[in-house]
């Protein structure tokens, strides 16, 4: 048995791990399970907002790996001395 078979194997995990990169680009600060807005009229619809909360393992992993991406194009781009302005 392959070690990554079991990973993102399940719609839930899915898509924990995408909202879990989403916010990582655009928020500072990971959502926590109880600061989670429900409803459609608010920011995450309540299925996905029950995905991320079962699986939040996957969307903490998800978060972090786009910080972690997000600096180090900044600090590849700051060693190659691209203008980011």
């Amino acid at each position: 048995m392959l070690p990554f078979e079991e990973f993102c194997n399940d719609p839930d995990e899915v898509h924990a791990v995408i909202w879990g990169i989403r916010e990582g680009l655009i928020n500072p600060k990971e959502l926590r399970p109880a600061e989670m807005p429900t409803g459609i009229p608010n920011k995450i619809h309540d299925e996905v907002c029950e995905d991320i909360t079962k699986e939040y393992h996957y969307y903490l992993g998800g978060f972090y790996f786009s910080k972690f991406v997000y600096a180090w194009v900044i600090v590849m781009a700051l060693i190659l001395g691209v203008n980011l302005l």
